[in-house]
């Protein structure tokens, strides 16, 4: 078990359960990159009114066999994951920063969607 499956598990303890976000990215996507989309993210949720919004990502490369297991393209499996059930508008805002600060930067990706209780 790695230390995003622990942090996950503890999450799940505390909260009763987590929100995930996934997406997968098939363009070069760096440290940089990376810190752009979750300082925007950051910013997003405290404007919309979510302010001290905890979460993680879990990172995870994808290669040509689970790629083709699953249907699509080798690149990175990135899930940004937050505590507790989310409601729809907290989707919006996190959906919509992440997919406009991948697009700013001109990564190319696919959304795989919300993962989680639905509300």
């Amino acid at each position: 078990m790695n230390d995003a499956d622990t942090r996950l598990e503890e999450w799940i303890e505390e909260f009763g359960e987590v929100t995930s976000y996934s997406f997968m990215l098939f363009s070069y996507f760096g440290l940089r990159d990376n810190a752009i989309v979750n300082q925007g993210l950051t910013l997003y949720l405290s404007s919309a009114g979510f302010s001290n919004t905890r979460y993680m990502q879990i990172i995870e490369d994808v290669g040509e066999e689970l790629a083709e297991a699953f249907g699509t393209k080798p690149g990175t499996n990135i899930q940004w994951v937050f505590p507790m059930n989310k409601s729809k508008d907290f989707d919006d805002v996190v959906i919509n920063t992440i997919i406009e600060g991948l697009e700013f930067l001109e990564i190319d990706y696919e959304l795989y969607g919300r993962f989680g209780n639905a509300e």
